[in-house]
């Protein structure tokens, strides 16, 4: 037995802590201890030599000895994660991506799973602020330990893309962030009683656990005045759209105790209102010849080329959302009655009729182009592994790089939802009343769609008054 591994045992002797309690911050803690642990003839051992690389490396080796005699649990089965790991780097080696890129692919994802081994976290229990731990996590993973060793982004986006994946199989049950009991069953309320949407709750979830640090866990010791320095404190410099989402969340939050019963109903009315004006602004739009000139900048014969211009026709003939053209799948599409099936914000499943660009889009794309896989979703990722789900941003993205493409200058433009608004803004301007637009749009009030009454500049002539001694403008 090594002096290394010696000197490792009694410290832990000292310090009591078992063979079955070792973990990362274990480690960690002995490398960085001041050492008074005795040794025979009361000796001690030499101050600064557990910071000895060499050093360390043997104590790693030795707690992976402890794994694979079951001195320690397991999380789980090493063969079983290798396999995963072997096939997930299958999935990549495609024409596409070089030898090495797939080796640093191996390597991260082997990092990942030996970072979880070491610190037994087992697989089908990982959340979804894993990957922030392991970010910032001070490496001491056999095989990866590396002094200050940083992940850079481009390494946490390989694992993010293998957790993807392993949720993707069902390794992973749950890709939830973890949180505490009470924002769980705010979690399930908001599922059961609001009818919101994933996303929607797990932003929820997320604003609300940055806010519980500051109120504390106890909803009976809540007042005004905590929750207004709650707010202050984590909206200091925060821009409109973050202010007013954390308001809207913590007020949510503050509805469901007041619901179960768990704290006062008037502290609702404690959290402000951020103020929005609804009509103040105008709606963004290109006309309906520079619809067409984006549309036509996909190029059809290339295989994310035909999967972009189906994206932008659906956005542009139906006003889909990003989120909708995401959740696509292929049997949400009924070829024989010509309807596509969409969910909306309210998770309420309507019809929409399929135009025949948009059908011929989807079947070029669909047929000849969509890589072949097991995955429902229509649209895939270009890259492999292809059943990665797509993202907002990636919408956008494929609008922007269009309107690029285009020509079109205006510096106001980009974004997904611009195609949405052109959609509702050229029906307008082309006579179609407020109702069909507001059927178009899925909204379920008409006041919601009255702001693209602004930008009608026929209507709007109808009711301009004469300039004072002149004639009207």
């Amino acid at each position: 037995m090594s002096g290394a591994v010696k000197h490792f045992i009694v410290w832990l002797d000292c310090e009591g802590i078992g063979l079955s309690d070792i973990d990362s911050a274990v480690i960690r803690r002995f490398f960085r201890h001041r050492c008074e642990c005795p040794r025979p003839q009361a000796e001690r051992y030499q101050n600064g030599i557990t910071r000895d690389h060499a050093f360390q490396g043997r104590v790693v080796r030795f707690v992976t000895f402890l794994i694979e005699t079951e001195h320690k649990p397991a999380p789980f089965d090493r063969c079983y994660g290798d396999q995963l790991v072997a096939d997930f780097v299958r999935r990549l080696e495609e024409p596409e991506r070089s030898a090495s890129r797939v080796a640093s692919y191996r390597g991260q994802v082997s990092h990942f799973l030996d970072w979880c081994w070491i610190d037994g976290l087992a697989l089908s229990e990982l959340k979804a602020d894993v990957l922030d731990d392991f970010r910032n996590h001070q490496c001491v993973c056999p095989g990866h330990f590396v002094h200050k060793s940083v992940r850079t982004k481009d390494q946490i986006a390989q694992v993010r893309n293998f957790l993807a994946y392993l949720t993707h199989r069902g390794v992973i049950k749950s890709a939830q962030r973890s949180v505490g009991r009470e924002l769980n069953d705010f979690r399930r309320w908001l599922f059961e009683n609001r009818g919101v949407r994933d996303i929607t709750v797990e932003g929820h979830i997320f604003r609300v656990n940055k806010l519980i640090g500051d109120l504390g866990s106890d909803p009976d010791s809540y007042t005004h005045k905590l929750i207004s320095q709650a707010l202050l404190r984590h909206l200091k410099g925060a821009s409109r759209h973050w202010v007013t989402s954390m308001t809207t969340s913590l007020r949510m939050y503050l509805r469901y105790l007041a619901t179960m019963g768990k704290c006062a109903p008037e502290l609702v009315d404690a959290v402000p209102t951020v103020p929005h004006w609804r009509l103040s602004t105008l709606p963004r739009y290109v006309v309906a010849d520079d619809v067409e000139r984006i549309v036509e900048t996909a190029d059809p014969a290339t295989p994310t080329g035909a999967r972009n211009r189906a994206i932008l026709l659906l956005l542009a003939r139906l006003a889909l959302r990003p989120r909708e053209i995401l959740e696509l799948r292929l049997t949400d599409i009924d070829w024989d009655n010509a309807i596509v099936r969409i969910r909306g914000k309210s998770r309420v499943e309507v019809g929409l009729p399929l135009p025949q660009d948009v059908g011929d889009a989807l079947v070029a794309y669909i047929e000849h182009n969509r890589p072949d896989t097991l995955e429902s979703r229509v649209f895939l990722c270009a890259k492999p592994p292809h059943d990665r789900m797509l993202t907002s941003s990636a919408v956008t993205g494929v609008v922007r790089e269009a309107i690029r493409k285009s020509g079109i200058r205006n510096p106001n433009l980009g974004g997904a939802y611009l195609l949405r608004h052109s959609a509702a803004t050229n029906m307008l301007r082309s006579g179609a009343t407020m109702e069909t637009v507001a059927t178009l749009l899925r909204h379920r009030s008409i006041q919601t769609t009255s702001i693209y009454a602004k930008v009608d500049s026929s209507l709007l002539s109808a009711v301009v008054q004469p300039w004072m001694g002149g004639e009207a403008c």
